[in-house]
């Protein structure tokens, strides 16, 4: 009971004040800037009842221009209105026809708030630091260095190795052995057996890898056939293993890429008799591959780079690479 009267006595005020005859202008501004402190003290801002008028109305513009820059600091006025203020600051950081076309924020992009604050305090500009850092462009940072760069940094010092099966017409089993450079992506080594063994993929190390050569990083899944006496003999020739996450032949791009080019160019357009054939096959494709097949990786070049040929050389001739699979395209002299 006590609440619903505490109520109707509220309504009963309001009404009062609506109604009541119109107050000194002064006070009114009073009351306004009161009302308008009272309500963002309290976090909220509702339109409070003006005495100057029989509605609900807001406080006038002048008490919200009187009140608002009151509570601005001192050390933000800049001279001029407020779109001036904020105009010299966007001058000031990024450049304009009255300042300079290329502010500080836009020459010096790695300066942060302070720095710059710093700089316009030794211009004669009176200003707080949070100005500079609220009218600041935002930058993306970007990071030291991306994977791409990393990776491309130790392709030289970096091989990789993979296993490609292969079904012969007799429906037996090939495994093609294949050591592959990073850096151009030139194929090392490439062999072929029928009974892989450990003591035989670290043969196929041995001489894929020449004294002149220095990698140092080797790539490869977690086959079994990598057994203790392949770690031996890796690690003599001072490579340290990277293997790949199990089940993620992503990580080992390279490999994966050129054994389906394998695949898909020469071996799925023939029938695999046996272990001699493919080996034949396989010796001319890794000249072609290395000597004459572009990439896209390589910018349309070869691994071993080839020479751009001028019209002047003479016309275009075909010369049958891999026993007719592929073609190589040379300029001769008539």
């Amino acid at each position: 009971m006590r609440a619903s009267n505490d109520a109707g006595l509220g309504v009963f005020i309001a009404w009062s004040a609506a109604i009541s005859p119109v107050a000194n202008p002064i006070d009114s501004r009073i009351n306004a800037t009161v009302s308008m402190t009272n309500e963002l003290s309290r976090g909220r801002v509702t339109r409070p009842i003006c005495a100057t008028s029989r509605r609900a109305t807001g406080p006038s513009r002048s008490a919200l221009a009187h009140f608002t820059c009151s509570k601005r600091p001192l050390s933000e006025r800049i001279a001029g209105p407020p779109h001036g203020r904020k105009a010299i600051l966007r001058a000031l950081l990024h450049g304009s026809k009255g300042v300079d076309r290329r502010g500080p924020a836009c020459r010096d992009p790695t300066w942060g708030a302070p720095r710059i604050h710093g700089e316009l305090l030794k211009l004669g500009f009176t200003l707080v630091q949070s100005t500079v850092s609220k009218y600041l462009p935002r930058h993306r940072k970007p990071p030291s260095q991306s994977w791409r760069t990393l990776l491309q940094n130790h392709l030289r010092e970096a091989i990789a190795i993979d296993f490609a099966v292969v079904s012969t017409v007799t429906f037996g089993l090939l495994y093609v052995f294949v050591v592959l450079s990073l850096e151009r992506r030139r194929l090392l080594h490439i062999n072929v057996t029928a009974h892989p063994t450990a003591a035989w993929t670290a043969q196929q190390m041995v001489e894929a890898l020449p004294d002149e050569t220095n990698p140092r990083y080797l790539i490869g899944d977690r086959d079994g056939i990598y057994g203790a006496e392949f770690r031996r003999r890796v690690a003599g020739l001072g490579l340290r293993e990277v293997p790949i996450a199990p089940r993620s032949p992503w990580q080992n791009p390279s490999a994966e890429r050129f054994i389906g080019s394998l695949r898909r160019e020469r071996l799925d357009h023939l029938i695999v008799l046996n272990e001699r054939q493919v080996y034949r096959i396989l010796s001319d494709d890794a000249r072609y591959y290395n000597c004459a097949r572009t990439h896209l990786a390589l910018d349309k070049d070869a691994p071993d780079s080839r020479r751009i040929q001028g019209r002047e050389l003479g016309r275009v001739i075909a010369f049958p690479e891999v026993r007719g699979l592929h073609h190589r395209y040379e300029r001769v002299a008539a």
